[in-house]
């Protein structure tokens, strides 16, 4: 009776500790053991039937043991010490070592051992022995590395762990058991201690590389970042009470994943000094970093991120970057176009953000300046990935244009060099192609990259069809801007050290890594000098400056100090204007696997009016006769209306003219003509709207006063979409900001109504907006008002990051009942209160 009692979880509802279907009342008879049977069957405690997963009751169900098994929970330890005192014989079931099995006087019996392999469980095996395993915080890698170390290294075996228990059942308390311990074996736990261990406090950059992906893959990008940390950490001028850490992060070049990591860190501002972001690499994931980073009041340093957007300073005015922005090529484009003679020009991107966009931008630069874009293309990957480049051929083929300026990453461009080997368009049949720089120094080998299998990605393998020759072919010759990416070997620069001895360690550490150099390393070993320099002035300028680090007023001295900045970088001399840092850039050729520099551009004070100095001796022209192609434009030979002029026996100046006055009366004709069919078709539209309107019971009056929105009517320049995220029943829905007066900018969600809707489709969008501008509940998303002023028409609504409830409760349904902090998002109590928040509203 009394074993019964113990089996009972008082604070689980009086439910039994076993209440499965094999426990009658919290215990467990064995073969031939019944409740009334006390004579014949032994009766085995146990704590929890987790403890032992099944397998002890499957060893008794095996061996045929008359054996009741009753699971008493946290009764065990006293029950079988009163036991004890009492001399009496008790059979019970635990882990050992432990406490209760420590004493010498119990008889330990053990079930059949293992055998390997196992093939029939439980009867090959029972209980294998235990190992213990250590579990910590995972911040604690992060925020305290020293502490980390330790605990890595801490290790006990089976015999201390028992001498451990044994010296508690003596003492009774563990603080002293571990005080002894540490006393009498001081040479074991020295070993634990990192070497390095130091007491200053640490400061973090968040780190945001591109290690893996298939866009953009630069793994030796860490590297260069470390090394700047290693030598600001020994320079004792330069933050002596701090350690620079940097928090490595593969962003992947993905928007999506940048910004999930870089929210992760931000929730950490409390356990962890993030001084800044150390990247993005790429523009399409720097845009929304650098506009999060605002309200965060973090400072963002790119190394890579090059469009031309990113300086605006309105939205981004705590973003900066050590690498020289895209535009400035325009201005090199112009003068070495110019000087060549070509004047006929193609230009080709990947879709994107970043790439479209600058090329947009360079397309009207040439165009004023002169330079006709005959074909302006952007590429983009189809169904399953594929690459279809026939068209842009054809099109090139079509207007003769022999001059490409292409922007498009490597994957896209082992594809396209591949068709223009295979379509005879290389600058051996006097093509000229400017390609990016970025590229690896193997992008095109063809022969490696068709055989790698990209793993964890749903990326396709890639079947170029061309051999490494071919692509050898077809790429020799090309032009490349290229940023100068390092200074003279002898210049001394941050880290008093050259550029030389840096390019020594750096190979080192590459060296060390097994990985492939990275000369945008230089970018990121600049921008982790330019926040060194910055923190030691803020640290020294404003008292407690880490602590306040993420205030608006410190910030803006943090960003005072970093417009300040001036110091001999590896790239060369580091300053800003703006969030840019002005850069020479230099145009190289490849040749046979190597490349040359055949011009400098040096920028001026004001934009565009730099000097471009051209070494055309250092210039190899691919043709059979080594001149230096045309760009393919092709002077008119005869009158292009030839049979008009013949038929009128005039001049073709005069014959032109003629036709454009007949074309002027036609087009009249004909455009009278269909504005009278659009009337007519209109008002015919406008009966069937206003009949329709009537059945509806919506009078003219009725209608003005149901969608009367102006006092919701927000200005269009007041309204900035960052990106897209998703489609709506009316068109497309954005991410964005709003103006909302009072210097406050609020994230928004943007609903649009796509251009050229019908009549019923913009009375619905209208009336869904003058429903939602009725309701003002903490439940419901609020609509701060609408743009109906011009197309397309916006709704703004608040934006959740998190979406809506069902998305929300669907993407977390894996964690209910799991023992995880995320799990409480999905506990009974939220889930309560939802639903209560739903009725209430």
């Amino acid at each position: 009776h009394l074993i019964r009692n113990l089996t009972m979880n008082k604070s689980n509802s009086n439910k039994h500790f076993c209440d499965t279907d094999y426990c009658l009342h919290g215990i467990f008879y064995g073969p031939g053991c019944t409740q009334s049977d006390n004579d014949t069957c032994a009766i085995l405690l146990s704590s929890y039937p987790e403890i032992d997963q099944g397998a002890l009751k499957s060893q008794v169900e095996y061996l045929k043991l008359p054996i009741k098994i009753a699971w008493i929970g946290h009764h065990l330890h006293n029950f079988v010490f009163n036991a004890i005192k009492k001399l009496q014989p008790v059979l019970f079931f635990a882990r050992y070592p432990d406490i209760v099995t420590l004493p010498n006087y119990f008889t330990h019996i053990t079930f059949p051992e293992c055998i390997a392999p196992l093939q029939n469980f439980p009867s090959d095996c029972d209980f294998q022995d235990n190992q213990f395993k250590k579990y910590v915080w995972s911040r604690i890698k992060t925020n305290s590395p020293e502490a980390y170390h330790l605990i890595s290294h801490l290790n006990f075996d089976s015999i201390v762990y028992s001498a451990f228990l044994s010296s508690y059942v003596i003492r009774k308390s563990a603080f002293r058991v571990a005080c002894d311990w540490l006393i009498h074996n001081e040479a074991i736990w020295k070993k634990w201690i990192p070497e390095n261990l130091s007491t200053k406090s640490t400061i973090h950059l968040l780190g945001l590389f591109p290690l893996t992906g298939h866009q953009w893959r630069q793994p030796g990008l860490v590297q260069g970042a470390e090394l700047a940390a290693e030598l600001i950490n020994k320079d004792e001028t330069i933050l002596p009470d701090y350690n620079l850490n940097i928090i490595e992060v593969d962003s992947k070049c993905k928007p999506d994943i940048a910004m999930k990591e870089f929210i992760r860190y931000i929730r950490n501002y409390t356990s962890m000094s993030i001084a800044g972001v150390l990247g993005p690499a790429c523009s399409d994931e720097a845009e929304p970093i650098a506009a999060l980073s605002r309200h965060f009041h973090m400072v963002t340093i790119s190394y890579g991120a090059e469009a031309s957007s990113l300086s605006d300073r309105m939205n981004y005015p705590y973003f900066y970057r050590t690498i020289p922005q895209v535009d400035h090529h325009k201005y090199v484009y112009e003068k070495f176009l110019d000087a060549m003679g070509w004047y006929h020009v193609g230009a080709i991107a990947e879709a994107g953000q970043e790439l479209p966009e600058y090329h947009l931008s360079l397309q009207d630069y040439l165009q004023h300046h002169g330079i006709s874009v005959v074909v302006k293309r952007n590429i983009k990957y189809g169904p399953k990935n594929t690459l279809d480049v026939s068209q842009l051929f054809a099109d090139l083929r079509a207007q003769n244009v022999r001059v490409i300026i292409a922007d498009f990453y490597d994957r896209a461009a082992r594809a396209i060099m591949c068709e223009a080997y295979r379509q005879r368009m290389t600058a051996h049949e006097g093509y000229i192609w400017f390609l990016p720089s970025w590229y690896s120094p193997d992008w095109w080998d063809v022969g490696f990259h068709n055989n790698q299998i990209n793993y964890g990605s749903d990326e396709p393998k890639e079947d170029v069809p061309c051999t490494t020759k071919n692509m050898a072919y077809a790429v020799n010759g090309h032009f490349v801007l290229s940023k100068t990416f390092s200074d003279s070997y002898k210049t001394l620069v941050a880290g008093d050290i050259t550029v030389g001895r840096y390019k020594e360690l750096y190979a080192e550490k590459v060296g060390k890594a097994e990985i492939n150099g990275s000369p945008y390393a230089n970018y990121v070993y600049d921008a982790v000098w330019t926040y060194a320099f910055a923190l030691n002035k803020l640290v020294n300028s404003v008292p407690g400056a880490m602590e306040t680090l993420h205030t608006k007023s410190t910030t803006d001295a943090f960003i005072k100090l970093i417009n300040k900045t001036d110091f001999p970088g590896v790239t060369g001399r580091v300053r800003f204007e703006g969030s840019d840092r002005p850069g020479s850039l230099n145009i190289l050729q490849f040749l046979h696997n190597g490349s040359r520099i055949v011009g400098k551009y040096t920028p001026g004070k004001k934009l565009g009016k730099g000097e471009l100095e051209i070494y055309k001796s250092a210039i190899t022209w691919m043709t059979s006769d080594g001149r230096k192609p045309t760009d393919g434009y092709l002077e008119p030979s005869q009158c292009v209306i030839e049979n008009f002029r013949t038929l009128f026996g005039t001049t073709c100046e005069m014959a032109i003219v003629i036709a454009n006055v007949i074309g002027f009366g036609i087009f009249v004709i004909f455009f009278v003509f269909v504005m009278v069919f659009i009337k007519f078709r209109y008002d015919a539209k406008v009966r069937v709207q206003h009949n329709r309107m009537k059945e509806l019971g919506l009078s003219p009056s009725e209608f003005s006063q149901c969608f009367s929105l102006d006092d919701w009517e927000i200005l269009r320049d007041n309204v900035v979409l960052n990106r897209k995220l998703g489609e709506g029943a009316f068109g497309t829905v954005y991410g964005g900001e709003v103006f909302m007066g009072e210097e406050r900018w609020v994230a928004v969600a943007v609903k649009t109504l796509k251009i050229g809707s019908r009549f019923e489709e913009k009375i619905d969008f209208l009336s869904e907006a003058e429903i939602m501008k009725r309701f003002n509940h903490p439940n419901i998303v609020q609509l701060l008002g609408v743009c109906t002023r011009g197309e397309p028409v916006y709704a703004i609504m608040q934006y959740h990051l998190h979406g809506d409830l069902k998305t929300y409760l669907l993407s977390r349904r894996n964690l209910v009942g799991s023992d995880t902090k995320e799990a409480e998002d999905v506990s009974p109590r939220r889930l309560t209160q939802m639903a209560l928040d739903i009725s209430s509203g």
